[in-house]
């Protein structure tokens, strides 16, 4: 017969979330703050894992009680393909407890906020995270409205250098950032390489929404060969945005 080995421990006995402010300008960078009210009852494995999903949020601090944590006390981890941003607090969180979690973030559209809560007792126990969702706070809300029209459907490109050097502990990659506006669904953005006699060497892509993006080449072809030396294209696209989703510029190789 099949068993299944049921952990009916909860990380907390009730987790209720909200975020503030509830309305940001659009693709400001602003502060903000998400409480997470945890009632952690003895039984209680209690919190030392917090995920955030929905914006990845910079420069982060966390309270516990109204109370600054020196940030020895926690480590943060982004991962912007997830948009998410995961707090490991150093000491479990074994009573009923305000934490607050703030930081700099920047939204291109409205956004939920919302969290997990999780035990690294329980996951050394049991091989994994069980992550306990937490609820919105009914009194207030985890949505972030952005307000102000949208911009151009894309940004100017900016690039952390003129050059890549290939293999060299210096510039060995060149960065292409830039924001892209006003869609709604996962669409595609590219970037594309090209030498001047227009052959195409290197395409990286990806697919998502409104946002901020960026892309590395470490000026290697896409058989991650080290091209020639010299002057090459680059075009960042949007796809289906015909003319307004297009940026073309140049870059240098050199070795």
């Amino acid at each position: 017969s099949l068993s299944i080995d049921y952990d009916p421990t909860l990380v907390a006995s009730s987790v209720f979330c909200h975020g503030e402010p509830n309305q940001i300008q659009r693709k400001k960078t602003e502060n903000i703050k998400y409480i997470i009210d945890a009632l952690v009852g003895a039984e209680d494995y209690g919190i030392d894992l917090i995920e955030l999903y929905g914006s990845v949020i910079e420069d982060v601090e966390v309270e516990v009680d109204d109370l600054i944590l020196p940030k020895s006390e926690y480590h943060v981890i982004s991962d912007v393909d997830l948009n998410l941003v995961r707090v490991e607090l150093f000491s479990t969180i074994r009573h009923d407890s305000k934490i607050t979690i703030s930081g700099m973030t920047r939204l291109f559209v409205d956004t939920e906020l919302r969290s997990a809560v999780g035990s690294s007792i329980q996951a050394e126990r049991d091989g994994y995270i069980n992550w306990q969702n937490t609820k919105e706070n009914p009194l207030y809300s985890w949505d972030m409205q952005v307000v102000g029209a949208p911009g151009d459907l894309l940004s100017s490109i900016k690039q952390s250098g003129s050059f890549v050097a290939p293999g060299s502990a210096d510039a060995s990659s060149i960065s292409f950032d830039f924001d892209v506006d006003n869609i709604s669904s996962a669409t595609e953005i590219s970037l594309e390489i090209y030498s001047m006699n227009g052959n195409r060497v290197k395409r990286l892509a990806e697919f998502g929404a409104a946002g901020a993006y960026r892309f590395e080449w470490d000026g290697k072809s896409g058989n991650n060969e080290i091209v020639p030396p010299g002057l090459y294209l680059f075009e960042v696209a949007v796809e289906g945005g015909g003319d307004a989703g297009r940026r073309r510029g140049t870059c240098v190789v050199v070795y």
